[in-house]
Formats: structure tokens, C-alpha cells, sequence
């Protein structure tokens, strides 16, 4: 070794450096636009130090059959933005925007560092990821419309990761309570937390988790809590909303399958219980911190987060950006000989980057109105595979 970086490395920092400057000099357009997800955020954070309800429009609406308002996360998110309120909206934005950039180049750096986990064997798989991660549809709506799945993601990531680095046990645990705080579907994840690292993940949790509650209870109240626990949550566990940009099994089933409400909540169930059963079929490989189990069952969480959520927005599927990179790196190791699920993913790729309404076409009606949804199909396939083959070497 001379010191001098291979050119699959060297290619992949070029690439990665292209696309973070691309993307920080668009974000004066974007901070130009109004009517992002951040100025519901920003409205609603005035609104709960105002002593306002900050789900009274969500209230109103829940009591007929939808939801009509953009904030619909738990109080302690508002919360925490704070501190923007102090300066002026665009301002606010401006320094949102940068932060949710930053958190798309913390996604890609520990992306990265996942598949130099799993594979030593693909540095060419760098430059896929920062394709995949900074350029094109749909990770780049994370930051057209300022939502805060990146951060979530992130937090995610962290999380995952955390739970193979043994020293990370603090680091793992408020990861996870932040994600929990500001959208509640990291929630299950614990399962797998508490198979890999047993009793001692629960102390840091319990101890964040309720100095946090603590915490915010003091300053906010205990009335918007209960108002979320009460009315928001229970809505948004089943209202599929009809906008087009909504990727949701539970949408697909009932608008093109004319499936029943209970049919639906019956296949949601069955489906979230394949993850159950993951963890308990790779208890003992998550004992040991096995790489490629953790990895795999994070996975696998992820595609099944996405099916049983009634609205799955296009943003929200930056979860896949796990499976993908997993699957690429644990194909990897076994090339040349490409085993089945190696092409379903690299298909789900393909939909994954697809723009939707792109063609509309009656016959390809179903692949064009949700390709994000088979993408995750596609994805749940080949990581419930992966989860109960018997060779899990």
C-alpha cells in the first residue's frame, strides 16, 4: 500500500462531493417555496408556547372521516423547534434546510459505513449509495418540501448501527427515543434492541425516555400529550389519505382491490407479525451482535414499517435506502454466483428511482400509481427470506 486511494474510492468521493454541492446550491430555491411541510411545523411550535391547541383542525376533522391538518406528530417535535421560532420564518427555514441536508450527507456517511460492515468487497457500491442518497426521486423531496423523514432516518440509522458497535449502548438508546419522539413507527424496533443488547438497552431508554417526557411535561403541559394519545393517534393508525402521492398498501388494497376495512387491518396485522417472528427466529444470532442478522432484521422492519402505515407518503420511503444497501452488500459477497433475491432487488431499484405518474396508461396503471409500494413488496420478499433461511451463515 502506497498511501494512494483505489480509483473506486477515489470515484465515489468525487461523486459524493458533486452531488452535496449540487445540492446545498439549490437550497435558496427551496427555502423560496412556499407552502412546505417546515411552515406547518414552524405554525404549530408558535401556536403550543402560545398556549393554542396545536390539533385543533386535526380534532375537528377526526370527528368525521379524515384528517385536515399538517401537523400530525407527537407534541414533543414541536416542541424541540423552538429555538426557530426566535427568528423569522424564512430565516427558520434557511437553517432547517441546511439541517436537513446535513442529515441526508449523515444518512450517506452511514450507509457507507454499513456496507464496509457487511462487504470490504464492493467500493464501488459508495457511489451507488450517493446516487441513491443525494440525487435523485424521490430522496431529493426530503428537502423540496422540508419534511422531517431525513432526520427520522437518520435517527434510524444511528439506531441500527448502534446496535453492532458494542460501545454505543447510551448512543443506541437516545437515537432511539429521539426517533420515537418525533414520529412514533421506530416504536417496534425495540424488539430487535432488546434481543441484542437484553436487559441493559432498557436502562438508557427508560432513563432518556422519561426525563424527556419529564422534561416536556414541565414545559408544555400535560394536555396536548393526551390530546395526541387520544384523538391524533388512533386517526392516523387508520385514515389512508387519497392523495396521489400516498404509496400505501392499505390505500392500494382498497382503492384498486376494493378490499374491506377489515380485510385490511387483518393483512396489516399478519404482515407486522412476520417481524415478530424474525426477531424470535434470530434471537440468538442478535445476541451475538451478528452484522449481517442485525442488519437483515433492520431491514426487514423497515419494508415492514412502510406496509402497515395506511399513509405512506413518497418521501417516507427513504426507509428503503436500508434494504437496498444491505441487499447490494450482502450480494456482493456472493457474486459471481447472484442468488434470486439479488435480482428482485436490484428490480425494486428500478421502481425505487421510478417517477410516478410518468405514464398513467390503463395497463400500467397499477405499476405507475404505486411504484414505491412494489419497490417495498419487492424488498419485504427478500428480506423475510433472508430472515428465515435456515443457512444463515
Amino acid at each position: 500500500m502506497n498511501g494512494s486511494l483505489s480509483w473506486p474510492t477515489g470515484l465515489s468521493w468525487a461523486v459524493g462531493a458533486v452531488l452535496v454541492c449540487w445540492m446545498f446550491t439549490g437550497l435558496p430555491g427551496i427555502v423560496s417555496i412556499h407552502g412546505t411541510d417546515f411552515e406547518h411545523y414552524y405554525q404549530a411550535s408558535q401556536r403550543l408556547f402560545q398556549g393554542e391547541n396545536i390539533y385543533y383542525d386535526a380534532q375537528a376533522d377526526a370527528a368525521r372521516e379524515g384528517i385536515d391538518s399538517w401537523y400530525l406528530y407527537p407534541p414533543y417535535f414541536a416542541a424541540g423547534l423552538y429555538p426557530l421560532t426566535w427568528l423569522g420564518p424564512v430565516q427558520a427555514k434557511m437553517v432547517f434546510a441546511f439541517g436537513a441536508a446535513a442529515a441526508l450527507i449523515g444518512i450517506d456517511l452511514l450507509l457507507i459505513r454499513l456496507r464496509k460492515i457487511i462487504s470490504s468487497r464492493a467500493p464501488l457500491l459508495d457511489s451507488f449509495i450517493h446516487l441513491l442518497v443525494l440525487a435523485p426521486y424521490p430522496s431529493s423531496l426530503l428537502l423540496g418540501s422540508l419534511q422531517i423523514e431525513g432526520f427520522l432516518f437518520l435517527l434510524f440509522l444511528l439506531t441500527v448501527v448502534g446496535a453492532v458497535e458494542t460501545r454505543w449502548l447510551w448512543g443506541t438508546g437516545g437515537a432511539y427515543v429521539a426517533g420515537v419522539m418525533i414520529k412514533l413507527w421506530p416504536g417496534p424496533y425495540l424488539l430487535s434492541l432488546a434481543a441484542v443488547w437484553r436487559k441493559p438497552i432498557f436502562i438508557p431508554i427508560l432513563a432518556i425516555g422519561l426525563s424527556g417526557v419529564i422534561l416536556f411535561t414541565g414545559v408544555i403541559g400535560w394536555r396536548v400529550q393526551w390530546t395526541f394519545l387520544r384523538t391524533i393517534l388512533p386517526a392516523l393508525l387508520n385514515y389512508a389519505d387519497e392523495y396521489v402521492d400516498n404509496q400505501s398498501l392499505s390505500l392500494f388494497l382498497r382503492d384498486l382491490l376494493a378490499m374491506r376495512d377489515g380485510f385490511i387491518q387483518l393483512i396489516r396485522c399478519l404482515v407486522g407479525m412476520t417481524y415478530v417472528f424474525a426477531v424470535y427466529h434470530a434471537r440468538d444470532l442478535l445476541k451475538v451482535r451478528n452484522s449481517n442478522a442485525v442488519f437483515v432484521n433492520a431491514s426487514l422492519f423497515a419494508t415492514v414499517s412502510l406496509l402497515i402505515t395506511p399513509t405512506a407518503w413518497t418521501a417516507t420511503h427513504i426507509r428503503l435506502l436500508l434494504p437496498l444497501v444491505t441487499a447490494g452488500a450482502l450480494l456482493a459477497n456472493r457474486l459471481p454466483c447472484v442468488p434470486g433475491w439479488g435480482y428482485c432487488a436490484a428490480l425494486s431499484i428500478l421502481f425505487y428511482i421510478y417517477p410516478q405518474g410518468f405514464l398513467g396508461s390503463p395497463p400500467l396503471y397499477w405499476l405507475d400509481r404505486f411504484p414505491l409500494l412494489w419497490a417495498t413488496l419487492i424488498q419485504y420478499g427478500v428480506f423475510l427470506n433472508l430472515s428465515f433461511r435456515r443457512n444463515r451463515s
